[in-house]
């Protein structure tokens, strides 16, 4: 196992980015003038997985035909020379069950990407995580929604797998330890009925595994049966946004903005978010399906070419996406991209602080 590069470098290079980001959607929205360049890329490189959540369909369907690792770095090459810098999540289903994921994350390496993959960490196992730390990836986002292991276990429709994440959590910190490296480890909860009264002790327990933080995630209506896991108890929901806000304000590793935690409350009222327009996401995030369909926004029909065909820096570029640019910043659904977690000034630089360490 080699030692790691400090990816200290290409996060002060992702905030510059970021911040010329948000100076270009300012200006998109005063004047229609489109400067922008994507700064995140969401990719979907699989739609398998092992285990059988509640909240997501893609276990329930055939699996996807999957993209080559060229065709993925060839579009990411492209869009790093149009763009510069900017930051790929490689994410849903689970992207270590596809073969040629490392060929992928270390090609991001190579380009100077800050690159992380999503994961529910049944497979962080001794053979990934000494990939992983070799690819010397950013981050790796780990799914815990609950320190109840019945509530964790019955949400992801694994027995025993909150037990075996945390023995892999063990794992990987003891890994990113002995090679000196920055890797970043970050909780994803769901925030949902049954996760929401205990919300508080995941914080406490990537506080006390020095993890780098948690960021939760309000449950969106995705499938049947998450209708009644959508069915939050308002008084558990604002005595936990309370807590979790003052336990930010205290310093525990809470990612999420106060703003962002308070809009939990309409979010779960399905509240529209008029006031929340112009809506940013496709003035800065791309999606990347698994056939390499590309979109602007994950919750609407937003695609505007594929990375089959077409140049990722030039589909960003074409007149189509300038189109769906125009439509969608006029969009005031509430939902996770957008009202829920629209970021100040203040929060990036609260957000940048953090992965910085």
């Amino acid at each position: 196992m080699r030692m790691t590069a400090s990816p200290k470098p290409r996060l002060f290079r992702l905030a510059a980015a970021n911040a010329r980001s948000k100076l270009a959607e300012s200006l998109y929205v005063r004047t229609g003038l489109d400067f922008t360049r994507p700064v995140q890329v969401y990719a979907t490189v699989n739609t398998r997985c092992v285990a059988r959540c509640r909240m997501c369909d893609f276990w329930r369907r055939k699996p996807q035909a999957e993209l080559p690792a060229g065709i993925w770095v060839r579009a990411l090459r492209s869009l790093r020379r149009f763009a510069g810098q900017f930051h790929v999540q490689f994410c849903a289903a689970e992207p270590l069950l596809k073969e040629d994921i490392f060929d992928i994350l270390r090609a991001c390496d190579r380009m100077g990407l800050t690159a992380g993959i999503t994961t529910n960490g049944l497979l962080l196992n001794d053979a990934n995580v000494g990939r992983i730390i070799d690819a010397n990836l950013f981050n790796v986002n780990i799914s815990i929604d609950s320190m109840d292991e019945s509530v964790h276990d019955s949400i992801r429709g694994v027995p025993g797998l909150l037990g075996k994440v945390k023995a892999n959590i063990d794992r990987l910190l003891a890994a990113r330890a002995r090679a000196g490296s920055g890797l970043r480890i970050v909780l994803r909860p769901l925030i949902c009925a049954e996760t929401v009264a205990g919300a508080h002790r995941i914080v406490e327990y990537a506080a006390a595994k020095g993890l780098t933080g948690v960021h939760f995630q309000p449950i969106e209506l995705w499938t049947d049966e998450t209708k009644e896991m959508f069915q939050v108890d308002p008084d558990r929901l604002a005595r936990a946004q309370q807590r979790l806000i003052d336990m930010k304000a205290a310093g525990w590793p809470v990612m999420n903005s106060p703003d962002a935690i308070r809009r939990w409350t309409r979010h779960f009222l399905s509240q529209p978010a008029a006031n929340e327009a112009p809506c940013a996401s496709a003035l800065r995030n791309v999606n990347i399906a698994a056939g390499g369909d590309v979109s602007l926004c994950s919750m609407c029909d937003s695609v505007v070419g594929n990375i089959r065909t077409g140049d990722l820096g030039a589909i960003w570029r074409s007149v189509r996406a300038r189109q769906m640019r125009r439509q969608l910043v006029r969009c005031t659904r509430i939902c996770n991209g957008t009202a829920v977690e629209k970021r100040n000034w203040r929060a990036y630089l609260d957000l940048f602080r953090r992965l910085a360490g």
